[in-house]
């Protein structure tokens, strides 16, 4: 039996909302074609590391943060995409 195939669609795509370069040392460059509502960080434990709110471009300073791995939340218009970003 084969399992059912699903398709994985970027919730953001449709924003053209781009971001790297990942993995990264401090920096992070975001773009999107409309206004970037809110970007959040999480560790892997689920704890809140970062949040901000961006224009359409920025640079999102990650100095901070420790090395390690952590889930960014970026949302547009009542959109949230989430994505896998690496700290060395």
């Amino acid at each position: 039996m084969t399992p059912p195939r699903t398709a994985s669609i970027d919730k953001l795509e449709k924003y053209d909302f781009s971001f790297g370069p990942n993995p990264t040392e401090n920096l992070i460059y975001l773009s999107a074609s409309k206004s970037i509502g809110k970007v959040e960080d999480f560790n892997l434990v689920g704890q809140k590391s970062l949040s901000t709110d961006l224009l359409t471009k920025g640079t999102l300073d990650i100095s901070n943060l420790s090395r390690g791995i952590y889930i960014m939340n970026v949302s547009i218009d009542r959109n949230i995409g989430t994505y896998k970003l690496i700290k060395r």
